[in-house]
């Protein structure tokens, strides 16, 4: 098992296990903002927070949310494996409402993508329990719609 690293912020706790991931990670969290490099990633990911928090009107978790940043797509979805015991080798990121865990590649990670896990986050922990599916991901789209 590879050892996890930290970054933390209010909401968050980011976990990688190269550095190098967390770079690609870092360059591909924007903001939509092309002055972003001067913002720290720790601030951006608040600021990605704070947007879908207000969209939505929900309460903060009372947990910090995971953001588990792999490093490619073949890592990413051997976790998958692991966590649901079924494949999907073409998932780009998911949630884990029982982890309070959003999982992502670095490579292919984008801001309406981690904004609409964020939205599965914040909506799950805001009702106490996970809304029936299709609701949660008509909600978690319109969250990630508005991050292009």
């Amino acid at each position: 098992m590879d050892e996890w690293n930290t970054l933390e912020t209010e909401h968050f706790k980011v976990m990688y296990v190269d550095t190098d991931d967390l770079k690609v990670f870092d360059r591909k969290i924007t903001y939509g903002n092309k002055w972003y490099k001067r913002i720290p990633l720790e601030e951006r990911l608040e600021k990605i927070y704070d947007k879908t928090r207000r969209m939505l009107g929900t309460k903060p978790p009372k947990k910090k949310i995971e953001i588990l940043v792999h490093h490619n797509q073949e890592h990413l979805g051997a976790t998958f494996t692991d966590t649901f015991l079924k494949n999907n080798s073409k998932i780009c990121a998911w949630y884990n409402y029982h982890r309070n865990r959003i999982c992502v590649n670095a490579r292919t990670i984008a801001n309406n993508i981690l904004a609409h896990e964020i939205g599965h986050a914040l909506t799950d922990h805001h009702f106490g329990q996970r809304p029936p599916r299709p609701r949660a991901e008509i909600i978690a789209r319109y969250v990630g719609g508005r991050f292009r």
